[in-house]
């Protein structure tokens, strides 16, 4: 433990895995070189960063000697793209103040770096995690506002308040199995996947609906002759 504060006061406590980077630059990206004698030999894609347009032409002729792992991934095949991935230490990135923490740190350097002729684009599992929790109100907004929407709908149409119980109790049943189900299989509730049991529980409600509607039909055909 005395040795985790002393990482952690070094380092943020959702550091990045440095033996999981990979990018033209990284040490652990290496070129293989077969000499005249017939020996195989590997070295370092770019030991040191390039300064002159010599060196980085011979940069271009080592990763072109060497696809698909360089060139074609990690170099685009038209030589305008670059792949850079990292992989974290996934037991100190959990929580939301490690999510936003890594979203923001990587897109505040996706700003500083982008100029008119380069462009950055980041994806991954923080980032989209990043952009879910950003959004987080939105998406409680507009699932709230779908709600009441649709019980307003419900209510423009049946003009009762049984046509609005009643599939509003299927629909709450239907929200409280599903969960529960998922729960008690042990799956992990990814907000991102929220229109799917939005849309199930749409369904739902749409057959409690012609069922109501059915209901309704009948008993207004047959009152009068009851009341007869």
């Amino acid at each position: 433990k005395k040795i985790q504060r002393l990482i952690d006061s070094a380092y943020p406590p959702y550091p990045v895995n440095h033996y999981q980077i990979r990018s033209v630059t990284a040490s652990n990206t290496r070129v293989i070189q077969v000499e005249a004698a017939g020996d195989i030999e590997t070295s370092v894609l770019m030991p040191e960063v390039p300064q002159t347009q010599e060196e980085a032409d011979e940069i271009g002729a080592r990763v072109r000697q060497n696809p698909p792992f360089i060139y074609g991934r990690l170099v685009s095949m038209d030589q305008k793209g670059a792949l850079i991935t990292a992989g974290f230490i996934t037991d100190r990135l959990s929580g939301r103040e490690a999510f936003m923490a890594v979203f923001d740190h990587v897109q505040q350097i996706k700003e500083d770096e982008e100029t008119e002729n380069i462009q950055i684009f980041v994806s991954g599992y923080p980032i989209l995690v990043g952009w879910v929790l950003l959004h987080a109100f939105e998406i409680t907004l507009f699932l709230v506002l779908t709600v009441v929407m649709i019980f307003l709908l419900l209510w423009a149409y049946f003009r009762r308040w049984h046509g609005v119980l009643i599939p509003a109790v299927a629909a709450l049943a239907t929200t409280i199995w599903g969960l529960g189900f998922t729960g008690w299989i042990g799956i992990t509730f990814d907000p991102l996947i929220l229109v799917i049991p939005t849309i199930i529980t749409a369904r739902a409600v749409s057959h409690t609906v012609q069922m109501a509607e059915r209901f309704f039909e009948d008993y207004e055909i047959l009152l009068p002759a009851l009341g007869d």
